[in-house]
């Protein structure tokens, strides 16, 4: 979100950043807001901090209008509560835009095999297993983060093959492209891929 409010403000687009948390104690990013050149389109709201900053959804989505797209990310209960507010206030679904902080991977499937294609190694990943665990039995090692879908972080180009996308990262057209995965929880549609790894 923090990189978009910079590319908004570099193009002179209007927009707002709500940052709603627990704590401003426990925050991440406060100092780089309060000093970024958008600093006065940042508004906080901390559940420790009284009724007066608290977000009142209604009122900063307005009515969902051609052109006004809606960015959301946080945790399923929140991100729950905020689409459900776009959505009353007439927000297209095309217009709701949201990253998860946290989502349940799903690794069924048919086992199938990887080529990582740097090493040449080749692993078998097995039904209930992540190409991420599979690799990492072979030496090869991912960086890794959330091993949800969520962050992006273990992404990797894909040279040969399908996946099957169960990441909520990547867009519909990323995913439409086939060239790149999230290791962490996609799996293959094919029998084989071949990673750039």
């Amino acid at each position: 979100m923090i990189a978009m409010a910079y590319a908004l403000e570099q193009r002179g687009e209007a927009f707002e950043l709500h940052y709603c948390g627990r704590s401003r104690s426990r925050s991440a990013f406060l100092a780089e807001l309060e000093r970024a050149p958008f600093a006065g389109k940042v508004f906080t709201h901390f559940d420790d901090e009284g009724e007066a900053q608290t977000l009142d959804l209604a009122k900063v989505l307005g009515q969902g209008e051609a052109g006004v797209h809606l960015y959301t990310c946080g945790p399923g209960g929140f991100m729950e509560w905020v689409i459900a507010g776009a959505r009353a206030q007439g927000y297209s679904e095309e217009h709701i835009h949201k990253e998860y902080f946290q989502v349940e991977a799903d690794a069924s499937g048919q086992g199938f095999e990887v080529v990582a294609a740097r090493s040449g190694k080749v692993v078998q990943v097995a039904e209930g297993q992540t190409i991420l665990d599979a690799l990492a039995s072979v030496g090869i090692k991912i960086d890794i983060s959330c091993e949800q879908g969520v962050c992006g972080t273990c992404l990797c180009d894909v040279l040969e093959g399908e996946p099957d996308h169960r990441d909520v990262y990547l867009t519909d057209e990323e995913k439409a492209a086939n060239d790149q995965m999230l290791v962490c929880c996609s799996r293959a549609k094919s029998k084989k891929l071949v990673l750039d790894i």
